[in-house]
């Protein structure tokens, strides 16, 4: 008999609880936006004596416009300054907001620049200063060197690369014998059997046999001798394309030779140059080092320029 009007009881003090934390919280967000700035509360106004009609909103309305109003002074900026959002209190309350607002975030991330590929600046060639060089190393004798090669690149071209026929070549072949150096022609008697075939014969010098085939391979014209005792028979091939793609083929050899034979002399004159380096200043050796690399560059590139010309004559380019 007793439940009922304990119940009620507590029941009238719930409500007038409730009524009473309403109450606070509705004063209190009025007088935050109010004192921060002359704009009115955001939110608030379909809550006025006018338009409630005598009825008190509830607590879900009130809190839910209390966020609306947060939302949109920061949007405006000045949101920090006007409401301590309670968010973190009742994040329930949040989600209604963040759907009805349909906020999206896009993350972006930001990398730092790097050079591109090409920005560097090649290092042009190291100018070269004879004179300088002249002090550790004899400059005409490192000319003399790197031209000599560049000759002997010029000499080969013209002797073995041809699109005539191979018989002035190969009379004028270099053969190395015992230490001496001798011209085909001088140790063997050449002759023509067919408009196509060479007759090399060797008949007085028969030890030699081995040093004129390996003279004839390492030419670089292309040709392939068959011995038959004493006498050396050589195919001479049809100017075809492939015939032409083969002894251009060959001028980058021979060009690569050269470029080797290059190389060794700057390499030779540079360990000249370290030998001498506690002697003068490290940076006086280390110039010479870079100016003499560079010399040998200047004749490599002749060089080059002298194989794409041979080349361009053999492939019939203008």
């Amino acid at each position: 008999m007793e439940l009922y009007p304990r119940m009620s009881c507590w029941t009238a003090r719930t409500i007038l609880l409730v009524t009473f934390v309403i109450l606070l919280i509705h004063q209190d967000g009025q007088q935050s936006a109010v004192s921060a700035s002359p704009v009115p509360a955001i939110g608030f106004e379909d809550y006025s004596d006018d338009r409630l009609n005598g009825e008190q909103p509830s607590l879900y309305e009130l809190l839910l416009q209390r966020e609306l109003m947060a939302d949109k002074l920061d949007s405006e900026g000045r949101g920090q300054h006007f409401v301590v959002r309670k968010s973190d209190r009742s994040p329930s309350l949040r989600w209604p907001v963040i759907n009805q607002w349909n906020t999206s975030v896009t993350s972006e991330r930001f990398y730092s620049k790097g050079k591109e590929k090409g920005d560097k600046k090649k290092k042009g060639p190291v100018p070269v200063n004879e004179s300088e060089i002249g002090e550790l190393v004899n400059v005409p004798k490192l000319k003399d060197d790197l031209q000599k090669g560049l000759d002997q690149l010029k000499s080969d071209y013209m002797k073995h690369l041809s699109l005539r026929s191979a018989s002035g070549s190969i009379e004028n072949l270099q053969v190395e014998f015992e230490g001496e150096t001798y011209t085909l022609q001088e140790i063997a008697q050449i002759g023509r059997k067919g408009p196509q075939l060479l007759v090399v014969n060797l008949t007085s010098f028969p030890t030699v046999i081995k040093d004129v085939l390996k003279a004839i391979a390492d030419s670089g014209m292309g040709l392939n001798p068959q011995q038959d005792g004493t006498t050396i028979f050589i195919p001479v091939p049809k100017v075809t394309k492939e015939y032409r793609e083969s002894l251009a083929k060959n001028a980058k050899t021979l060009f690569q030779k050269f470029k080797d034979h290059s190389r060794d002399v700057q390499n030779k004159y540079i360990r000249e140059v370290k030998k001498k380096e506690k002697e003068v200043s490290n940076d006086l050796a280390h110039a010479v080092q870079q100016q003499i690399h560079s010399m040998a560059e200047l004749y490599v590139s002749e060089g080059e320029k002298v194989m794409i010309a041979k080349q361009n004559e053999l492939l019939g380019k203008d």
